[in-house]
């Protein structure tokens, strides 16, 4: 499932009057075995930092697992070329995967190959 707002909340003058929209996509079971797996990785490779983090520029992006319990994993607009950078865009094709017509969907090839890539990356 993936929830955006209808307008952007940090310019938006009546908070109230924003609106969530959802969309919800029933994903192949290999798909979702092989995205449980980048994000678990991920996560459990996050080094957490201690202090707060506020930025004046950019966009958060938080990952979350169900893994004995819920775990999330955060990143500020990541530099191009990381790990992390790979990770959001692979995030981003996700989240394009819930406008497609069908009603089961399957990660394609390229997309398949991209997060193992990463996965390995992680390890």
């Amino acid at each position: 499932t993936y929830h955006i707002g209808n307008t952007s909340i940090w310019y938006s003058e009546d908070k109230d009057k924003i609106k969530v929209i959802k969309r919800r996509k029933e994903i192949s079971k290999e798909s979702v075995e092989l995205i449980k797996e980048l994000y678990k990785n991920s996560i459990n490779k996050t080094e957490f930092i201690e202090k707060d983090y506020i930025g004046l520029d950019g966009v958060a992006y938080y990952f979350s697992i169900n893994d004995h319990g819920q775990k999330t994993g955060f990143t500020w607009s990541p530099t191009e070329v990381t790990i992390m950078a790979e990770l959001v865009l692979i995030g981003n094709e996700l989240i394009k995967m819930t406008e497609e017509k069908e009603s089961l969907v399957s990660l394609n090839p390229e997309l398949k190959s991209r997060i193992e890539n990463l996965i390995k990356k992680i390890e």
